[in-house]
């Protein structure tokens, strides 16, 4: 795989502000060695994993280590696998790739990667075997981790084919809503797009009660089977 940009940033998802607008950042870079040194600063690798804030994160297991960084935004500024990847070049080669979601000491992870897991993930074996390399990586971390598998009767219980493979896609259905002190770096860096004004008081409202649920941990019906799941691996 060749190098990639110092920097690559998304296009088909626009940040999500604190009052509801829409803001898509794209290139020209403003100042992409600022950028790459604000971004490289929130990523943890190894030992430095264990003292992770709960959230949301991008991951990449190589020969060397684990890798991950906090996905802040819907466009994920910062935190595409692409970037970690060229971000963490002596670590050797990428093993397996994904999202994951921290909470105190449970993990729920994906393989879901764009970059990366469509050419190394292709079989169900595959699954199998990845699954079981990083369990045992978040395991020797302290973690308690959970594979989020679909069911075996797949888009039924899943938005999309392809998550049979990698497992319930863990950004795409969250809403992150990123902060204005994120922004103002954000600013600085990219160029700004505005999609839309803010929203109606009514949409306003659905939102902060969304945003309010997932600050406090509340989880849907399918996420809940994954915790009793997870108690019973424990009980193992």
């Amino acid at each position: 795989m060749s190098l990639p940009p110092p920097f690559v940033l998304k296009s088909d998802k626009p940040v999500l502000a604190e009052d509801g607008t829409r803001i898509l950042f794209v290139k020209p870079v403003k100042d992409m060695d600022g950028a790459v040194e604000y971004f490289k600063a929130k990523m943890l690798v190894g030992d430095q994993i264990r003292g992770a804030k709960d959230g949301i994160y991008s991951w990449l297991l190589k020969e060397g280590d684990l890798a991950m960084i906090p996905v802040e935004s819907e466009q994920e500024i910062g935190s595409v696998h692409a970037n970690l990847w060229s971000w963490t070049p002596t670590l050797g080669r990428v093993l397996a790739a994904g999202e994951l979601e921290k909470r105190g000491g449970d993990v729920d992870y994906n393989l879901h990667s764009g970059s990366f897991m469509r050419l190394i993930m292709t079989k169900q074996e595959d699954q199998t075997r990845l699954t079981r390399l990083v369990n045992g990586k978040l395991r020797d971390l302290g973690f308690w981790p959970l594979f989020l598998k679909c069911k075996p009767e797949g888009p039924a219980d899943c938005d999309e084919a392809v998550e049979r493979l990698s497992g319930k896609k863990i950004v795409d259905n969250a809403t992150i809503v990123t902060p204005e002190s994120e922004l103002y770096w954000y600013r600085q860096f990219f160029t700004e797009q505005r999609t839309n004004a803010p929203v109606t008081p009514r949409t306003m409202a659905q939102f902060a009660n969304e945003f309010n649920n997932q600050k406090a941990g509340k989880r849907s019906k399918r996420n809940r089977r994954y915790i009793r799941n997870r108690r019973r691996t424990r009980r193992r």
